[in-house]
């Protein structure tokens, strides 16, 4: 048995449609690196956001990798999330 995390859930943007539940995120060679658990359009960005599960090793802030949507291989991007910072004031 495999002992520690092999997967850890991070933003991305994507230019282009979204990405839904249940699409497979590759790396530039074409593995399997991961999936999307959601997506969907973002107005206050006016781009595509969601979340994957993917290997730990390729999880890093701004690392590209590759989904396939209808056919045609679309890059993505790993964010931080939140996507929009908030801007409300909190008292410390």
């Amino acid at each position: 048995m495999t002992e520690g995390v092999t997967r850890k859930r991070c933003g991305f943007i994507i230019d282009g449609p979204a990405a839904r539940e249940g699409v497979e995120v590759f790396n530039k060679e074409g593995k399997k690196v991961g999936v999307v658990s959601s997506g969907t359009h973002s107005p206050c960005l006016k781009k595509s956001i969601g979340q994957a599960y993917i290997e730990t090793q390729y999880s890093k802030v701004g690392t590209q990798l590759v989904v396939n949507l209808r056919g045609k291989p679309m890059p993505l991007v790993l964010s931080k999330m939140p996507f929009v910072p908030t801007k409300y004031y909190k008292k410390q």
